[in-house]
């Protein structure tokens, strides 16, 4: 059994948990996002707590149950607090700026790029080099800023393109004579 999934989940003041049909549903001051379970897990509830547990002991159950437990509690701190990713652009003339919508990139090529920004997520830009996308998914917010960062993946010679706040790059050295 999953060691996780053997704590179980506090539900914060404010939160609402549904569970219909094998989807679970948590509503939050934030907004509300939903889950498919499987047919081998279950939720309980005990007054401010949520224990996930599995139907049947089977191995492929006990991977599932792990998963399950932590996409539910991302849920739950989602609903709650948010998840950010920040980006830097790194390089010269590499600028953003949101319109309508738009996420718009000047990343070095002849071109500019335009991303559309989902209706989940929201994009700020910050002194023109600095990104920060915000949302109530993590999955979501995951993918966006990865969406992003492919646009200019940071070279290894130079370090310029697009790279998450936290992220180091081990510049190569070049060839010598």
């Amino acid at each position: 059994m999953s060691r996780l999934a053997k704590k179980p989940i506090i539900i914060p003041f404010g939160t609402e948990i549904k569970i219909l049909n094998y989807v679970i549903y948590v509503f939050g001051p934030k907004g509300k996002l939903e889950f498919n379970l499987h047919k081998s897990i279950k939720i309980e509830f005990e007054s401010n707590f949520l224990y996930v547990k599995q139907i049947v002991d089977i191995n492929y159950n006990k991977a599932l149950l792990g998963t399950t437990y932590i996409l539910i509690s991302n849920m739950i701190f989602g609903v709650n607090n948010g998840f950010i990713k920040r980006l830097i652009l790194k390089g010269v003339g590499y600028r953003a700026k949101v319109e309508n919508n738009l996420l718009e990139l000047s990343l070095g090529y002849s071109h500019l790029i335009f991303y559309t920004i989902p209706s989940c997520i929201k994009i700020d830009v910050v002194n023109n080099v600095e990104i920060i996308v915000s949302g109530i998914c993590k999955q979501t917010v995951g993918q966006v800023s990865a969406d992003i960062r492919n646009k200019r993946i940071p070279e290894l010679y130079k370090g310029k393109g697009v790279r998450y706040f936290d992220e180091f790059i081990l510049l190569k050295e070049t060839k010598k004579k």
